[in-house]
């Protein structure tokens, strides 16, 4: 049984500041799920060129690092900005990988938070929730993006941690857990407009969890909790702590967004957060629902995560009836928000890798009071076989397409629902579903596993993943490469070839052509304003000669018209023309979900058994039969006569 409640030791006793310094198997448990987090984050981390919202991101950051000024708007992450900055500046330099250090640092301590929690959802649940958080395709993606949605995840997790042991310390002088949270807060308020998403469902739990605690606690485990949240108790907590939450709290999110002071327009930019998290209420362009990116990612936290919730119901677990609780309000409004992001299921994510903790904790906890380790130790493994088979036999079948291999997919399934049985009729009904659970279970993490694998390593540019929002292609890192190997051939260096190219200042392109450090030192960016001297041969010491051009304009009329130069200069071959030649790069594709759509019918129309293979096929591999079709270029232009700009 779990209990609710902290530990009575005192905590300033030598023996206990004693036991602390040694290193247990629970430290060295929690510096593995450390270490596990790390290398997932920070392994390849510019393996995927920015999108077009990072490299946005991290242009805001490189300018002001490179004198350039701050930001003129409030749409960005203020903490975010002042970190990058702040990296940036110290580094002399910017590249994608240090644009991604400090949400991938943010990702490997999310897996720490559960720890803050372990008094309730106990010791074990704690690190299985830490090692869920680890291996999560949706904090694997959201962590390895120059984006602010990891911070406030993070944020709020310290926060919930910080106020429950505030309220549960044994003595009301310690407050070292009441300045953790107000950090997490003010990491939560700077970080992102996920803030709200996660915040406002926390806190709507919370409060009903304080009234369950208070009018129903019946249990012996709930009893010291449900004292300490008595408003007789907690009112007067309350009252000597929330003036020093509150200064801690603004004093560092002050800090953070305005990066001590040096950019004020932070404060806005604080404030500009909740019309972002708003403006995810109109009507756009929806993503998948939650439920869907559950099952095609998180099947851990959709078995024992909302399997749990029966869990905690049954046994009457006050705190994890505040995560259910949780759960339902965030799927509440993320039904509500048909223009959210994908990243915003971290906020269905966190509920249910604690609720996947505390199943896991009783299920660990009933197999070493009841189990029989012959009935599990034959029958999980079985299990295990058989989904192994399952997952094979639906490989096959995206690739042969015949029925018969879904026959036996079928099959299986109806093979362990009858051994499930016959283990629950002539063994024991308990160590049957123990044992069902606990293969299921292995299977399903090394599912999330490869999810998290696949999304974050295999096919981080791929738009047929749908936790990724409008990634770019890998045609920008060719086209990057591409413009460094002329860079040697014609300067002797990778970075000193003379680019003109076409963008927008906080566009991809843009952020892989500036002139600092892994940038291009003679790159310069083709605006409206340059004029065209009459003789060729009559140029201010300005201009340049550019003999390579960057632009998203395929016709070389138009692109003589874009070098304001006439429009017949440009051509093939002609003795008249300048010879130029071009190269296609792809920044990016378009994928629409609806493509393996696949809903049943009776009597089955001729594309029902092809389009369930198609989606399956997608579901398995994220292949199709068709690549995503191709929605923005660039092109290499080169000239064979340098031309003038000015």
């Amino acid at each position: 049984m779990i209990h609710d409640t902290a530990h009575t030791h005192d905590v300033y006793s030598p023996q206990r500041r004693k036991r602390k310094r040694r290193l247990t198997v629970e430290t060295a448990l929690w510096l593995i799920v450390l270490a596990l987090a790390l290398s997932l984050r920070l392994f390849q981390l510019d393996r995927a060129p920015l999108s077009i919202p990072e490299a946005r991101e991290a242009t805001l950051a490189w300018r002001a690092a490179s004198g350039q000024g701050l930001p003129q708007h409030d749409d960005y992450s203020p903490l975010l900005f002042t970190l990058n900055t702040a990296t940036f500046t110290l580094r002399g330099g910017a590249t994608d990988s240090l644009a991604r250090w400090w949400p991938a640092l943010a990702g490997a301590l999310l897996a720490l938070t559960p720890a803050l929690l372990r008094e309730h959802i106990g010791r074990v649940g704690a690190l299985v929730t830490g090692l869920y958080l680890a291996i999560s395709p949706a904090c694997l993606v959201a962590s390895r993006q120059v984006d602010g949605a990891i911070f406030a995840a993070l944020g709020g997790m310290i926060c919930l941690g910080g106020l429950y042991r505030t309220v549960s310390a044994t003595h009301a002088s310690d407050n070292r857990w009441l300045y953790l949270s107000a950090l997490g807060l003010a990491l939560a308020v700077t970080g992102s407009s996920l803030l709200y998403g996660i915040m406002l469902p926390l806190g709507i739990a919370v409060g009903g969890g304080m009234y369950l605690l208070v009018e129903r606690a019946g249990d012996e485990q709930d009893k010291d909790l449900a004292d300490a949240f008595h408003p007789r108790n907690l009112y007067p907590q309350i009252r000597s702590h929330w003036l020093r939450f509150a200064i801690v709290a603004s004093v560092l999110a002050l800090a953070f967004s305005t990066m001590l002071g040096v950019n004020p327009g932070g404060l806005g930019a604080t404030g500009g957060l909740l019309a972002d998290w708003l403006a995810g209420f109109q009507a756009r362009e929806s993503t998948m629902p939650p439920l869907t990116l559950l099952l095609i990612y998180e099947p851990v936290a959709l078995l024992f995560g909302l399997g749990g919730i029966g869990v905690v119901l049954w046994r009457q677990h006050r705190f994890g009836i505040v995560l259910g609780m949780w759960v339902v309000f965030s799927s509440f409004l993320l039904a509500l928000a048909p223009g959210r992001a994908p990243l915003a299921m971290l906020g269905i994510v966190l509920p249910l890798s604690l609720l996947v903790g505390i199943t896991c904790e009783q299920l660990i906890q009933t197999f070493l009071r009841e189990s029989h380790w012959v009935n599990e130790g034959i029958h999980a493994p079985v299990v295990v076989i058989l989904w192994i088979h399952c997952g094979l036999m639906l490989a096959r079948y995206t690739v042969s397409g015949t029925l018969s291999d879904l026959a036996l997919v079928l099959l299986t399934v109806a093979l362990q629902i009858m051994l499930a049985a016959m283990f629950a009729i002539t063994m024991d009904v308990g160590a049957a579903v123990r044992a069902l659970l606990m293969g299921t279970g292995f299977v399903a993490l090394g599912v999330t596993f490869a999810a998290g694998w696949g999304v974050a390593h295999v096919r981080p540019a791929d738009p047929r993943e749908p936790l990724l929002h409008a990634p770019t292609d890998l045609g920008m890192h060719a086209l990057v490469e591409t413009l460094r190997e002329r860079s040697w051939r014609e300067t002797g260096l990778p970075n000193t070839l003379p680019i003109a190219y076409q963008a927008n200042l906080d566009s991809p392109l843009a952020w892989y052509l500036r002139a600092l450090d892994s940038g291009f030192s003679q790159a310069r960016l083709i605006d409206d304003s340059r004029e065209r001297a009459d003789t060729p041969g009559e140029r201010p010491s300005t201009d340049r000669l550019f003999s390579t051009i960057v632009t998203a304009e395929r016709d070389p009329s138009a692109l003589a018209e874009i070098l304001n130069l006439p429009y017949d200069t440009l051509g093939d071959t002609d003795d008249s023309t300048t010879p130029i030649v071009g190269q296609d790069f792809v920044l990016h594709r378009r994928w629409d979900p609806k493509i393996v759509d696949w809903t049943w019918a009776w009597p089955p129309p001729d594309r029902l058994y092809p389009q369930f293979r198609d989606l399956v096929k997608w579901w398995m591999f994220r292949e199709t039969d068709t690549p995503p079709p191709v929605e923005e270029t660039l092109v290499l232009w080169v000239l064979e006569d340098a031309v003038w700009l000015r």
